[in-house]
């Protein structure tokens, strides 16, 4: 019973890391629209906004799409 409950808090919080995403990817789509005062500069742009949102996406899929234990 331990491992299923470690399976389904490994599940969960690779679903909170892919809403985590979800909200940076919205945060960093707002910032381009100037709704922050100024737009992100390249650099922020290239290694903050939407590739930190992918891989964090991607990590919380990785959590959450494991396959439960038998």
């Amino acid at each position: 019973m331990a491992r299923y409950a470690r399976y389904r808090r490994g599940v969960r919080t690779g679903q909170l890391v892919m809403l985590v995403a979800g909200a940076v990817a919205v945060v960093h789509l707002f910032a381009h629209f100037g709704a922050f005062g100024t737009q992100p500069t390249g650099w922020e742009d290239l290694l903050v906004g939407y590739p930190a949102a992918g891989l964090l996406f991607l990590g919380g899929a990785y959590l959450a799409g494991r396959i439960a234990p038998k």
